[in-house]
């Protein structure tokens, strides 16, 4: 009757979801005569497949998987929620891997700072937890000690939740939604628990609030990183997150958001950044009327401030409308060089 009635809860259970970024966060690493190093753990996000190139991070630590297990049953392809034994021969114990690690695929930076809510449950006891308080951080199976940075308060109270920035001793493999726990640096109690909201070391209190209360909303999530970054290529939008290439891809195209060689674009901030080019095309076709246009070195100066990717979508657009690029210059389609009228 027990095994029925697991069997039949068991059956209720959604599969883990396939994002195409797997991560075996490890908990066990060890040598076998014969074999070579094998590391352990429960597999997330992805699949990983026997041949398959892997990097263990942090450290950027190249390796090879030989062969694959769960439960003791070699297999070729290991799915999300997994137990999994990875056979890393290449790999050194002293110096290339250890539990709280990740075996990930290249792609996926690791972060030294990472934007957060903050919950103090409670059950934990009446002391608050204070601003720049030193705790572990446990993500993964990693345990990390970190720096508590709120924003806008001196403590969090049990029954409270807060922004905060983590500053950790060592970077960690983390994606926007993660979730992790805050124990004190004795370790005898804990502390909070959290959400991951930005992977990034930069301090954006205003992306955090928007964020908090809906981490797992994929059109939020990416309408924010655009307005943050104003331009981001689609193929990298959103890369440390809990969502698919194809649900951002869709939120993307539900929102309208412009697209100009496959970079998403900040509508607002481009309408305006398009402006300002368009009237230092004209006030250079004003002031040098003989010249073939504006030099795209002293437009990308002009413009300095604004990332590469945005700069390649501007001159995309322009090109695509009423300008055109001639050799080293930009200028109006209409412009034709002539001597100014003095010189005449």
């Amino acid at each position: 009757d027990l095994k029925h009635a697991l069997l039949a809860e068991v059956s209720k259970i959604q599969p883990r979801r396939d994002i195409g970024k797997p991560r075996l966060f490890v908990d066990r690493a060890f040598k076998l005569r014969g074999i070579g190093t094998v590391v352990t753990g429960t597999l997330t996000g992805g699949t990983l497949r026997a041949g398959e190139n892997v990097l263990v991070q942090p450290g950027q630590v190249t390796a090879r998987i030989r062969s694959l297990q769960s439960h003791r049953h070699d297999v070729d392809l290991a799915h999300p929620g997994m137990r999994t034994a990875i056979n890393l021969p290449e790999l050194e114990l002293e110096t290339g891997i250890q539990r709280g690690q990740v075996v990930t695929i290249a792609g996926f930076e690791t972060s030294s700072a990472i934007g957060v809510v903050l919950e103090k449950s409670p059950r934990s006891g009446e002391q608050a937890l204070k601003n720049r308080t030193q705790v572990y951080l446990h993500h993964g199976t990693e345990r990390v000690r970190a720096k508590v940075v709120f924003f806008n308060q001196d403590a969090l109270r049990p029954g409270e939740r807060a922004l905060a920035q983590l500053r950790l001793d060592s970077a960690v493999v983390a994606f926007l939604g993660d979730r992790f726990v805050l124990r004190d640096p004795s370790e005898q109690g804990t502390i909070a628990g959290g959400v991951v909201l930005d992977v990034d070391a930069n301090r954006d209190p205003d992306l955090l609030r928007e964020r908090a209360d809906a981490p797992d909303d994929v059109d939020l999530c990416v309408r924010t990183e655009i307005k943050r970054r104003r331009a981001a290529p689609i193929a990298t939008l959103l890369r440390r997150s809990r969502f698919s290439a194809d649900e951002i891809s869709a939120a993307v195209q539900r929102m309208n958001i412009p697209l100009r060689n496959e970079i998403a674009i900040d509508r607002e901030h481009f309408a305006l950044l398009r402006k300002r080019a368009t009237s230092l095309i004209d006030q250079a076709h004003h002031q040098f009327p003989d010249k073939a246009g504006l030099e795209l070195n002293d437009l990308r100066a002009a413009l300095r401030d604004e990332p590469p990717e945005l700069f390649d979508a501007l001159m995309a657009d322009l090109c695509a409308n009423e300008f055109s690029r001639v050799r080293s210059t930009i200028a109006r389609r209409s412009h034709r060089p002539a001597l100014p009228l003095e010189l005449k």
